[in-house]
């Protein structure tokens, strides 16, 4: 199923005509269904990214692209750094 599909059967199921919509423009109908089909990938963890990031001297915080939601796994050096509070790092 692609978008024009998708967008066919948005406009079928509130009632519209999908050749002259007049509740929703198919720009409004394009972009519900691309957030939808984002927060679905997001929620399913159906997508998962291996991101890089060089390392600095004394810096603790990195920003992470937008697209990130959650880190499953973090490595240095090939080593996996497991999940700490900061209680249990102050120890």
């Amino acid at each position: 199923m692609n978008l024009s599909d998708l967008r066919t059967e948005v406009f079928e199921l509130i009632g519209d005509d999908a050749t002259a919509p007049k509740q929703y423009t198919t720009a409004e109908v394009d972009r519900y269904i691309n957030d939808a089909q984002r927060e679905i990938a997001r929620e399913s963890r159906a997508i998962e990214h291996h991101l890089p990031i060089d390392t600095v001297a004394e810096q603790s915080e990195y920003t992470l692209p937008e697209y990130i939601s959650e880190v499953l796994r973090v490595t240095y050096d090939n080593e996996r750094i497991l999940p700490a509070t900061v209680h249990e790092l102050d120890r």
